[in-house]
């Protein structure tokens, strides 16, 4: 697929976008040369075709008026972070107690009807 553009209406001052260098002015346009337009990047100055080309035989410009990638590039699959945590557990012949964060903190809230206190290990991703 062949991407066109056209920077023949173009002046000095317009704010154009290079995929190799993201965003930039014109700060030149000298029609008597095969590559008019002269960008001023943030990180050095280079010169394109009116189509948008860095080489002239490139099959595709690399200069746009826009991004053309704003929309297109994938996000990353969120890593789904593994975590566990351990809690006792106090159980009744009526009921189950709530988790606690250590064996003693368990007992110190058990009543005299427990049956038992059991650890379990809590897994889940976020």
């Amino acid at each position: 697929m062949e991407i066109k553009q056209d920077f023949s209406k173009a002046r000095v001052g317009d704010r154009v976008f290079s995929i190799k260098h993201g965003w930039g002015v014109i700060i030149e346009i000298r029609l008597d040369s095969t590559h008019p337009l002269r960008i001023d990047f943030k990180s050095k100055k280079s010169t394109y075709t009116l189509d948008g080309k860095f080489i002239i035989h490139d099959s595709n410009p690399s200069l746009f008026w826009d991004n053309p990638l704003k929309d297109e590039l994938p996000q990353p699959p969120r890593r789904k972070v593994k975590k566990t945590r351990d809690v006792w557990i106090n159980f009744y012949s009526t009921f189950t107690s709530s988790g606690y964060n250590s064996k003693e903190i368990a007992d110190r809230s058990a009543t005299n009807d427990r049956l038992g206190c059991q650890k379990v290990t809590l897994e889940w991703e976020e």
